[in-house]
């Protein structure tokens, strides 16, 4: 099976099994609290953290209901920037408009 090459990783499709994207609602912004990733901080370098917005409590737990994060995953901008695709090496924050593609689990339900 083909593999994807990104930062330098070479990862293998046939490892993952789960296609879900972001928010698509307009949360409200708040001054603190969880950040909010879109395509913009998808770079070629990686995740850039530098301009997010955040988001309340209530709602980054409503938002990752549908599409919690995890470390492994991959993120791939589906609005503006599109084609950085981005392994996830933290989990404190939620997506809005970006693609995530989640790894398989151990458990054989789960797939």
């Amino acid at each position: 099976m083909q593999g994807l090459l990104i930062l330098g990783k070479s990862v293998s499709w046939g490892g993952f099994s789960d296609v879900r994207d972001g928010t698509h609602a307009s949360p409200k912004y708040v001054s603190q609290g969880h950040p909010m990733v879109t395509s913009k901080n998808l770079t070629h370098s990686g995740l850039d953290m530098t301009d997010v917005s955040f988001l309340t409590d209530e709602d980054f737990n409503e938002i990752n209901k549908r599409s919690k994060v995890s470390i492994g995953d991959i993120l791939f901008g589906m609005i503006g920037t599109i084609g950085n695709p981005v392994i996830v090496d933290r989990d404190d924050f939620a997506i809005k408009n970006v693609a995530l593609i989640k790894e398989k689990t151990s458990n054989p339900n789960d797939e």
